[in-house]
């Protein structure tokens, strides 16, 4: 079975879930990630089925700039008010958080750990926007820069810069990895989210991205089986959130036998 899991904020808990529930049902897997979903795979790929108590222990470590961003109420009401605070600062400034720090950070944590070090085998796409191409990461890859590549989340952190490359979340474009075999499941839970109305330019140009990255995933996903939550919650970083995760692949396995 192929799986690929992306999303960008939103869906870490309920992607979380989904991968809970495939665990447990011991069905063997391929794992394709973009933003999000690659942290949620790396967590994987490091821990196996204990990944997500480590994940959140991440989370909430003292010094883990991505505190900023997730585990936040109202999230995309959050994001439009970032993005307006964006547009007033002007001056070029591409991002609200220096990236410099969260890659400080991440170096600290993961130390010199790359892809090839990871006991389960998880694939990582990115975008390039200098090339306008989609890739996977090489084994060789640090753990660190994958994460600076996905979590490149707009406009907290800005494209990250990596062997001449600018690099974002594939996952950006369509809430999910674009490159997979045809078999693959695809999940999101953003793609379920409803914007509210835009009050000044900055919301509308975040809310025209997010509208242009749903029609992509109708795409991407045209000829695939897709999960996606019945109901999306007001606070996405809440564990019922994971257990509904949990249960959107139960149903599917059961429906799918």
């Amino acid at each position: 079975m192929n799986i690929a899991i992306g999303d960008l904020l939103e869906g870490l808990y309920w992607n979380s879930g989904v991968l809970e529930g495939l665990i447990k049902s011991k069905k063997s897997f391929n794992l394709y990630t973009s933003g999000t979903g690659s942290l949620i795979g790396i967590f994987y790929g490091m821990y196996g089925e204990t990944f997500f108590g480590r994940l959140k222990t991440f989370l909430l470590e003292k010094e883990n700039h991505l505190k900023k961003i997730f585990n936040i109420n109202k999230i995309y009401s959050n994001r439009y008010s970032q993005a307006s605070m964006l547009l007033k600062l002007g001056g070029g400034k591409l991002e609200l958080y220096n990236q410099k720090d969260l890659k400080t950070y991440l170096n600290s944590y993961f130390k010199d750990l790359k892809i090839k070090d990871l006991k389960n085998k998880v694939n990582f796409e990115v975008f390039n926007i200098k090339t306008g191409k989609s890739c996977y990461l090489k084994e060789e890859t640090k753990l660190s820069d994958v994460l600076l590549m996905e979590l490149a989340i707009s406009p907290f952190y800005k494209y990250y810069e990596y062997n001449d490359g600018f690099y974002i979340a594939s996952s950006k474009l369509g809430f999910v990895p674009i490159d997979v075999p045809n078999d693959t499941l695809y999940t999101s839970y953003e793609y379920k989210i409803c914007l509210e109305n835009p009050k000044n330019a900055s919301e509308i140009l975040l809310k025209s991205s997010f509208l242009l990255a749903k029609k992509n995933f109708e795409i991407i996903t045209e000829n695939h089986n897709t999960i996606i939550p019945f109901k999306v919650s007001e606070n996405p970083f809440n564990i019922q959130t994971f257990f509904d995760g949990v249960k959107a692949i139960q149903n599917y396995l059961e429906e799918n036998k």
